[in-house]
């Protein structure tokens, strides 16, 4: 890390003659996503602070794709997702892969699939352990119950939940679905018959092991629950708090302290073409997502000396993690059809009978199809999906790449894999891969396995000082030999799920990856031809020493600035094996606290 000691451009930023309009706030916090809004209802709990959330995207209210559990995906590559893609990847047949992130109030929080899922006590122990002290199990569960309101289920079969491991009274509403599709439920007997174990009573419990029903982001009145309707709609009316929508950051407003650390005056932003200015009298907090957060880093001339000197940006502070270690699950599908007479999600769209049925279901009960988005998920171990004496033949493919991470997080996520749960195997109650159609008039169930545990890592890297040009990103799908061979097995391993005596009633027979896919050569190939992602990077701003690659702190401070902080899925330095959403919560239920408690104001 380097401070740049002459700094002649930021006079540009100061409001003289000529500046853009601005407005001042005590906080500014850039993006109004999963983590921004829930830190901003938080900060704006305490009156005498003026926040002020600047998110590029609109409001999204009453947007039915968003409000309607069922309607998941429907969003997916409109006006309120980013249209991200990938570089060609080279590892998946140079294959250009779609990367959406949502661009509305609410963020992904508003366009995922739903799921709140918490990951295992060891996993978040191994964050803590990367030099993040006060980031383990014990903190993170203690936050995630401060942000959850978890519904208790009435008259549903097949639950298993204590209580004592969710929050009943946080803003994110939390329940388990009043419908779940039937062709789920020999999914239970027909892992069992594979081996597969199952461990706790609640996959909140902190024991992440085995086939569950899972509870959603679903309020009472069986509607999405987002950071907009959990933290910032309840409290809009705030006179302390401002949302300002269709403002994209361009850069932040920067200037050398006198203690040689980069202090931040506050942000440029725009909106329908007009350049404005905001000021902050205590800090900015970029809440930008894994996508986002570094983009604005290195427009603003902090990151990778190279990369600025290229783009001919004036380096401001040479953070070499900005933009690095990009994690993510990759997720591969196999697609099933059922037999006749079963429905799926996919008769919503081919029936119009059908589905003004379940519009009246929906509208009278909140169950119905519309009522589900995804329920049933299982977490395995990597030995049950592939068996004693293939592991072994894997394990000979663990070896440190020393361009892919730093040997201890390397050390961190291989002792995730051996002991953790490496695969998550869910089911989809409808068609869902991309590069292929479904047949007419055919109903179809999806098995989805996804590694949890990934040792390829890439990056995300601004094009140009342009913030109307998307980042390159580049996820490096299967990079590490060790995540293209364990993939491989577990798509196989998700067939030997299906092929189960308990799915005999249920599936017809396989559309795909299809009967031509069958020696460890063809898996791979499939994998390497279908992979895509689960929708879950972090990394790009790591929570890890400076000497390790890390970008902040365990304060969330950017190394080299003393009011600067990242707030969102960025700075997980290691993936999870869950779903990422409760976990952003959390996080930024920990820098309110954080910020609150060095001002002493913390009330909590």
């Amino acid at each position: 890390m380097k401070v740049i000691s002459a700094l002649p451009f930021l006079c540009l930023f100061y409001l003289a003659h000529g500046a853009p309009s601005s407005d001042s706030f005590d906080y500014i916090i850039v993006g109004g996503g999963t983590a921004g809004l829930a830190l901003a209802g938080r900060l704006s709990e305490e009156p005498s602070l003026r926040v002020l959330v600047l998110e590029a995207g609109g409001t999204g209210y009453n947007h039915t794709g968003i409000k309607i559990p069922g309607l998941i995906g429907s969003t997916l590559g409109t006006h309120i997702d980013w249209n991200y893609w990938t570089v060609p990847q080279k590892n998946a047949n140079n294959r250009r892969i779609p990367y959406p992130r949502g661009k509305v109030l609410g963020g992904s929080s508003a366009i995922n699939f739903l799921a709140s899922t918490k990951a295992s006590r060891d996993d978040y122990d191994a964050i803590e352990k990367l030099g993040n002290p006060g980031w383990g199990w014990s903190e993170i569960d203690r936050l995630s119950k401060k942000s959850e309101g978890f519904l208790l289920p009435t008259n549903q079969s097949n639950l298993s939940y204590n209580v004592r491991d969710h929050g009943r009274f946080g803003p994110v509403a939390t329940s388990f679905p009043k419908y779940v599709p039937p062709q789920f439920l020999p999914y239970f007997s027909a892992s069992a018959s594979v081996g597969h174990m199952r461990k706790g009573n609640d996959s909140f419990s902190g024991t992440v092991e085995g086939a569950f029903i899972f509870p959603s982001a679903i309020d009472d009145k069986s509607t999405r629950v987002t950071s907009s309707t959990a933290y910032y709609l309840p409290h809009q009316s705030r006179n302390n708090l401002f949302v300002k929508t269709n403002c994209e950051v361009n850069k932040l407003l920067l200037k050398k302290s006198v203690d040689k650390q980069i202090q931040i005056l506050g942000v440029e932003y725009a909106k329908n073409g007009v350049v404005s200015q905001a000021l902050a009298s205590q800090e900015v907090i970029l809440s930008a997502g894994s996508v986002g957060s570094p983009a604005i880093l290195e427009r603003s001339g902090i990151g990778k000396s190279d990369l600025l000197k290229t783009l001919k940006i004036p380096i401001a502070l040479e953070l070499e993690g900005v933009g690095s270690n990009l994690a993510d699950h990759p997720i591969v599908l196999g697609t099933y059809r059922l037999r006749p007479g079963i429905v799926s999600a996919d008769d919503l769209l081919r029936n119009a009978t059908f589905a003004a049925r379940q519009r009246e279901i929906y509208a009278q009960t909140g169950g119905g199809l519309l009522g589900h988005a995804i329920s049933l998920l299982d977490y395995q171990g990597f030995e049950t999906a592939v068996g004693e004496d293939e592991m072994k033949k894997g394990l000979k493919l663990l070896k440190h790449d020393p361009r892919q991470m730093s040997l201890v997080q390397y050390q961190a996520v291989v002792e995730r894999l051996r002991r953790g749960s490496a695969v998550e195997f869910a089911l989809v109650n409808s068609f869902l891969e991309a590069d292929s159609k479904p047949d007419p008039n055919t109903s179809y169930l999806t098995i989805a396995a996804m590694l949890q545990y990934p040792l390829s890592r890439g990056s995300v890297h601004i094009k140009s000082a342009d913030p109307n040009e998307s980042p390159s990103i580049d996820p490096g799908f299967l990079s590490h030999p060790f995540d293209e061979w364990l993939l491989a097995h577990f798509a196989k391993h998700a067939r030997k799920i299906m092929a189960q005596l308990a799915f005999e009633r249920v599936i017809l027979n396989e559309q795909l990856p299809g009967p031509s896919v069958n020696t460890d050569k063809e898996w791979v190939e499939s994998v390497k031809q279908r992979v895509r992602t689960e929708y879950h990077p972090l990394g790009t701003s790591s929570m890890m020493p400076l000497s390790d690659g890390g970008v902040v702190d365990p304060e969330l401070k950017v190394y080299g600035t003393n009011n600067l902080r990242i707030v969102d899925a960025s700075i997980l330095p290691i993936h999870l094996a869950t779903h990422p959403t409760m976990t952003v919560y959390a996080i930024a239920e920990k820098a309110a606290e954080m910020i609150l408690r060095s001002k002493g104001l913390n009330r909590n």
